[in-house]
C-alpha cells in the first residue's frame, strides 16, 4: 500500500473525528444535554455530570490543532492519540451509561 494514500486518509478523518470542529460540536452537544438532564431530572444526576465532564474533556482537546502533525505518535497534536483518548472516550462512556440506564428504566 502506498504510504501517501494512507497519510491522506488519516488527515481526512481528522476533520470528522479528531478535529477541533468535531471536538467543539461534541462539547456543545454534551454541555447542552448535561444542562437538560440536570434541570429536567429525566435521567440520574450522575449522567448529567458525566456529560459535563465530557464537555470539559472536549474543551481540553481543542488546542491540539496548534501543536502540529509531524509526530503522529505524540500525545498532544492533531494526529496524536491524546485528543482521541481525551475527547472521544468520555462521550462513548456517556452513551453507554445512558443506553444502559434507559434500558433499565424501560423495564420498570
Amino acid at each position: 500500500m502506498n504510504p501517501i494514500s494512507v497519510k491522506t486518509l488519516v488527515y481526512g478523518t481528522l476533520l470528522i473525528y479528531n478535529g477541533t470542529i468535531a471536538f467543539a460540536v461534541t462539547g456543545f452537544y454534551m454541555a447542552s444535554i448535561g444542562f437538560a438532564i440536570l434541570f429536567t431530572r429525566v435521567l440520574p444526576k450522575w449522567i448529567g455530570w458525566l456529560s459535563w465532564f465530557s464537555f470539559f474533556t472536549c474543551i481540553l482537546a481543542m488546542p491540539a490543532m496548534y501543536f502540529g502533525r509531524a509526530n503522529t505518535y505524540g500525545f498532544y497534536n492533531v494526529a496524536g492519540w491524546g485528543p482521541t483518548v481525551i475527547a472521544n472516550i468520555p462521550p462513548l462512556v456517556w452513551i453507554l451509561a445512558v443506553s444502559i440506564t434507559m434500558i433499565r428504566k424501560s423495564k420498570k
